[in-house]
């Protein structure tokens, strides 16, 4: 996944800022339950918008990503709650992540923490000047199998070359170099293999094309 978090701003005219933090924004759910802390660091009392979307392709960039929402899944894995939430300024409240069932394979989750725009939009009628900033995260939640199997398989052929995640969760690659040149690391997952074409290719050292 070539990005865990994305920060969103939405310009407005007044004179307070608005920042909303989520720790941490990296999260492997091995366990039944776990949770992140939203922190409003702002200047004024935030109204947020949490949504949850299932990842059909991990490990594309951001603009590629193919996102189910929640509420369309019929047997999701995993609950988020509370889906609202208020903040004053300086104030920390935990989301809560539960896993609702035991997975075969790795399922990838996008969470989404925004500031409810309408309310800021009525909050904001008396003209102040300046401008206002709200700036949302977005965070990767990745739901584990209880038995974890990682393996990898490279297929060469001409023109084009795969690496595949054969197991049944991602593969995390540290030291690959592509045409002689590190690069830097990256997961692959079993939905999603990673194509690329002219080697050679190296893997922890060993020549695969």
């Amino acid at each position: 996944m070539r990005k865990s978090a994305l920060i969103g701003i939405f310009l407005f005219f007044s004179s307070a800022h608005a920042y909303v933090d989520m720790e941490p924004k990296n999260i492997t759910l091995s366990r039944d339950s776990s949770q992140v802390v939203l922190t409003n660091k702002g200047e004024r009392t935030e109204y947020i918008e949490i949504s949850l979307s299932r990842l059909m392709n991990p490990g594309v960039d951001y603009e590629h990503e193919k996102r189910v929402p929640i509420q369309d899944i019929d047997s999701p894995s995993i609950l988020v709650s509370p889906f609202k939430m208020m903040l004053k300024p300086g104030q920390s409240k935990p989301l809560q992540i539960k896993k609702l069932t035991a997975l075969m394979h790795e399922e990838v989750y996008r969470l989404s923490v925004r500031p409810q725009l309408s309310v800021i939009q009525k909050e904001l009628t008396q003209p102040r000047g300046g401008v206002a900033l709200n700036i949302s995260y977005e965070a990767i939640i990745r739901v584990l199998p209880a038995t974890e199997r990682k393996t990898f398989l490279v297929i060469c052929t001409p023109g084009q070359e795969v690496i595949r995640a054969t197991g049944n969760q991602h593969y995390h690659f540290t030291n690959v170099e592509l045409r002689r040149q590190q690069l830097e690391p990256f997961n692959v997952y079993p939905e999603t293999p990673w194509r690329f074409s002219g080697g050679p290719l190296m893997i922890d050292g060993k020549s695969y094309c």
